[in-house]
């Protein structure tokens, strides 16, 4: 939807996803997308160096967030947010889920062995 104004589907992806979440680690995008990390990395610095995006380190990983001090911080928000109310509810849901890892962990586990010592 946004690819023609973005410049690229991995781009349109970065933006809406930390539109939906307030922040976002390339790895995390890159899983919710099921997409390969390099080209989601290299959009996120490249917004970063234009100022739309601020980062900061969080342990190991680099969590990018919108600049607020960006001259088209509204404008630019405003359509992302458009964008995201256009988008299909299953769509919605899987930016909205905010970690994979807690996801995985909430399917049925498997019932414990029992095993007997004589």
């Amino acid at each position: 939807m946004l690819q023609a104004v973005v410049g690229s589907r991995n781009a349109e992806r970065v933006l809406l996803f930390i539109m939906a979440r307030g922040e976002g680690y390339a790895t995390e995008i890159a899983r919710v997308f099921e997409t390969d990390l390099s080209p989601v990395q290299k959009q996120l610095e490249r917004m970063h160096k234009k100022n739309l995006l601020i980062k900061k380190k969080s342990g190991k990983a680099m969590l990018y967030q919108f600049n607020p001090r960006y001259e088209l911080f509204l404008e630019v928000t405003q359509l992302l947010e458009r964008a995201l109310s256009l988008q299909n509810e299953a769509f919605k849901q899987k930016l909205m889920f905010k970690d994979l890892k807690i996801q995985k962990q909430l399917r049925p586990l498997r019932p414990p062995v029992n095993i007997q010592i004589d």
